[in-house]
């Protein structure tokens, strides 16, 4: 009973983190995306 109590809280942490790090990484990607975006605008206001 103890180990059946225990599982499962590490693998909601191993969930957790698993969603944090999509969250960072899609977050990441779209700042990448935005600055990729802000520097095409600059490129084409200099043209």
């Amino acid at each position: 009973p103890v180990e059946i109590r225990t599982q499962p809280q590490p693998l909601a942490i191993v969930l957790s983190r698993l969603t944090g790090y999509a969250t960072t990484w899609r977050a990441s990607s779209d700042s990448a995306g935005l600055l990729a975006s802000k520097k095409e605008k600059k490129r084409l206001r200099s043209a």
